[in-house]
């Protein structure tokens, strides 16, 4: 499928302070994973030697109060919008992060991982297949053990501590294969070769 453009935002000044932002976008669902996630950051703020970084967690929650805010264990860290997010809202969100986080236990597809490709915003994902297919580790983003919070919070830690001089790398590999497999004409080329095989 094409990736879908949500315009441009308005990119807030975080960018120019030496903070990393960490963005989770969509809908809390378990297989999500965001529990993971948020274990995984508690252990990495002690860790105390983490360069300085935020969470944004940005969708809608059904059982936020219950499930999800008790694991916060440093508010100061994580920047909550539970919440319906409009569409005129996505590109800001992704603009104004560094890296997407997708601890998700299982997932055929995820919308937010194309989004971000449209944004060239390097990816730190759980090691299901549907992400190693789209996913190098290392070269245009990172993958970490499916449900395991220690190794999600070390790769965490490797994007934070690699980001000066890494970063500019994983973002140009990502262009690259973005526009390798999802330019207009490939898109095109893979539907005709679809209903060429239906008919």
């Amino acid at each position: 499928m094409p990736l879908k453009d949500f315009g441009n935002g308005n990119l807030n000044i975080n960018k120019s302070k030496k903070v990393i932002q960490f963005l989770f976008f969509g809908n809390v669902l378990f297989y999500k994973g965001l529990d993971i996630l948020l274990k995984a950051v508690n252990n990495l703020v002690e860790e105390k030697s983490a360069p300085p970084f935020t969470l944004v967690i940005a969708g809608r929650s059904d059982n936020w109060e219950t499930e999800y805010e008790p694991l916060i264990l440093y508010p100061e860290i994580v920047k909550k919008h539970i919440r319906f997010i409009g569409n005129d809202e996505v590109a800001n969100f992704f603009q104004n992060a560094d890296y997407l986080v997708l601890p998700y236990r299982d997932a055929t597809q995820s919308g937010p991982l194309k989004i971000a490709f449209h944004y060239n915003i390097p990816v730190i994902a759980s090691d299901i297949s549907s992400f190693k297919e789209e996913v190098v580790s290392g070269v245009d983003g990172y993958l970490f053990k499916t449900g395991d919070v220690e190794d999600l919070k070390q790769t965490l830690l490797q994007s934070l501590n690699k980001h000066q001089t890494d970063y500019y790398n994983l973002k140009k590999a990502q262009l690259q294969y973005v526009n390798t497999n999802y330019s207009p004409e490939k898109v095109k080329h893979d539907f005709s070769e679809m209903f060429s095989k239906v008919s």
